[in-house]
């Protein structure tokens, strides 16, 4: 029996069509013999909008800069302090 989720409720419940072409006609689009519709569905299945790439660009470049950081940051020493109390 095929698990379900809410994220696929999330997609069923505004727009049953939608839920049919991303989950079910879309699976078969990945085929190379597969018909043009479940193909067009795969394609459109893929998209991703601008804020997710620039999401995923922002994680990748992080990630670039992640072991490089440590060794790059070097601690600046504390400003000595010296308060006098008025008299």
């Amino acid at each position: 029996m095929p698990s379900w989720s809410t994220s696929r409720q999330r997609k069923l419940d505004p727009c049953p069509r939608a839920f049919c072409y991303s989950y079910h006609l879309a699976w078969n689009g990945r085929l190379d013999d597969a018909p043009a519709e479940p193909r067009m569905a795969s394609r459109l299945n893929k998209l991703t909008t601008l804020d997710a790439l620039l999401g995923r660009q922002i994680d990748e470049r992080a990630r670039e800069l992640e072991p490089g950081y440590p060794m790059q940051r070097i601690p600046s020493p504390l400003p000595s302090v010296h308060l006098e109390r008025p008299s």
